[in-house]
């Protein structure tokens, strides 16, 4: 389904970094593709009516809703309404992680599907008026604990033993289906299984390279990826 709705209208991008709050394609329930803020802003937020000190808020404020918990989705303010109304796919070929090693290094991963090129990973999203009357719409990723694959990976830093949670084509339809219950949403925030996961060593420069630069995705050194299976 996400394949078909994608279609080739992207502009694909090989790095793209929550803290610039980009603007990312996301798919919702009526099957379209929109250009969502990174970042989520919920409706009833607050702000200055000065531009700098406004900016300067929302910055500080979308840096605690770049990602959005499975655990604790349903309890935060931010998250509450939108998980039960406002749940959309953000289309991805694949994430990185840095492996923290013990001579104090990091090693960046890119993590992706063994089975196909292009998936989805579960967000919600928020409409938020500014006080100009601008409609900015903004959504969050949503993260379930790491499988043994991306628990090896995600070894340190913030939100270590995490990693998104990524759907089968079944479950990517029913995530976007209107009248789902607490239960069932729930259960679709699940953590994905490491047997349909791929992941390799990629170049530690990739983070200063331009985001449509293809060689992000070139590997560092074949067989690093051998250290994992031999933990």
């Amino acid at each position: 389904m996400y394949q078909k709705v994608y279609g080739e209208k992207h502009d694909e991008k090989y790095h793209i970094s929550a803290f610039t709050n980009p603007v990312c394609p996301v798919i919702t329930a009526d099957l379209q593709i929109h250009l969502y803020h990174w970042g989520l802003i919920p409706h009833w937020y607050r702000t200055s009516s000065n531009p700098q000190e406004q900016q300067k808020e929302l910055q500080d404020f979308r840096s605690k809703t770049y990602i959005a918990r499975c655990e604790t989705i349903f309890e935060k303010a931010s998250f509450r309404t939108p998980i039960l109304r406002s749940r959309c796919l953000i289309p991805s070929t694949g994430y990185f992680e840095y492996h923290h090693e013990k001579n104090g290094t990091k090693t960046p991963y890119f993590i992706h599907r063994k089975d196909t090129e292009l998936f989805s990973m579960a967000g919600i999203y928020d409409d938020w008026k500014n006080p100009d009357g601008q409609e900015i719409y903004s959504y969050s990723l949503i993260t379930a604990p790491a499988n043994k694959l991306t628990g090896w990976i995600h070894n340190g830093g913030t939100h270590n033993g995490r990693m998104p949670v990524i759907f089968s084509e079944e479950d990517e339809k029913r995530w976007l289906q209107p009248d789902l219950t607490y239960e069932e949403i729930t259960a679709l925030m699940k953590t994905f299984s490491a047997e349909h996961l791929q992941a390799y060593a990629i170049k530690p420069d990739f983070i200063r390279k331009h985001p449509n630069d293809a060689t992000i995705l070139e590997a560092e050194q074949a067989g690093l990826f051998e250290q994992f299976q031999r933990v």
